[in-house]
């Protein structure tokens, strides 16, 4: 690259072509996002994807997500390696949070930067835990299971919001349909009790999201999706720690193992979910 000139920085909203090279960059650091996310991802807020150029060439990324008129989502926060340590991170991150207003925020990152999303104002609320592995006992037959699609996303959708807080009918409506993506549901006397969704990414399979009332609901999920991952395929779900002892154990003696940790963060009013039914997030990069 030629001489920098700070003049010659600028941020811009980008298209879902244009966003392909940061999908690239989240692949090289092993990110392992859903196959076709970016397009539902883009369901929820075009305009909130933002990518740094220095003199012409794109060197960070940051979405910051409007769900609804009171929550954002802050993701896919990458600054490529030759330009971190440096004030392109930070410059990103004050043209690119305008875009949420005065909205509550939230987003996931590693615990190490705890201090830098600090600064911003951010507080950790939760940790959440990755495992992946190759599956070393198969899930059971889906086909007696009701599958999620157009004549139950409705109910879906408002599970969804009990369980997180948040109404995400744009990044549901088609989340869980598609080539590679699955959606089930358990029910109760009183209506959807449990939900999994798995779909195809970069490096095998993802979980995400899943909810459920109980343990045996929890588990009958669990095996239900992992039906769907082929044989030899790598699975991978984000998990958050509270709470969660049984169900860990369970996926670790399914051949899981744990590869990293993230925390939760928040900025402003932390939406209000029902905890202890969240199993599995839906991604990191949306929550």
């Amino acid at each position: 690259m030629s001489e920098i000139d700070e003049n010659k920085w600028k941020v811009e909203s980008v298209s879902l072509s244009e966003w392909q090279k940061i999908l690239s960059w989240a692949k090289a650091e092993s990110w392992d996002i859903g196959e076709g996310d970016d397009a539902h991802f883009f369901n929820v807020d075009e305009q909130g994807f933002f990518v740094g150029f220095l003199n012409g060439e794109p060197i960070a990324s940051l979405s910051v997500v409007n769900h609804t008129d009171d929550y954002a989502h802050v993701g896919h926060y990458i600054v490529l390696p030759a330009f971190r340590g440096k004030p392109w991170g930070k410059k990103l991150f004050i043209e690119a949070l305008k875009h949420a207003g005065n909205r509550s925020l939230g987003g996931d990152g590693m615990s190490s930067l705890a201090p830098y999303y600090g600064r911003w104002g951010f507080k950790p609320y939760f940790r959440t835990l990755r495992y992946s592995g190759i599956l070393t006992q198969q899930g059971i037959c889906s086909a007696t299971m009701e599958k999620i699609s157009s004549v139950n996303i409705n109910e879906v959708i408002n599970f969804d919001r009990d369980c997180t807080g948040l109404f995400r009918s744009n990044l549901l409506n088609n989340w869980f349909q598609g080539d590679k993506r699955f959606g089930f549901i358990t029910r109760s006397a009183d209506g959807i009790s449990g939900l999994v969704g798995i779909r195809r990414s970069s490096a095998g399979y993802r979980i995400g999201p899943l909810y459920a009332n109980s343990s045996s609901e929890l588990n009958k999920l669990f095996s239900v999706a992992a039906a769907e991952v082929p044989k030899g395929e790598q699975l991978t779900l984000d998990v958050p720690e509270e709470g969660q002892e049984a169900f860990i154990e369970l996926i670790k003696s399914c051949g899981l193992s744990l590869i990293f940790d993230t925390y939760r963060f928040y900025r402003g009013m932390v939406p209000q979910p029902q905890s202890g039914k969240i199993r599995a997030l839906t991604s990191l990069e949306l929550g």
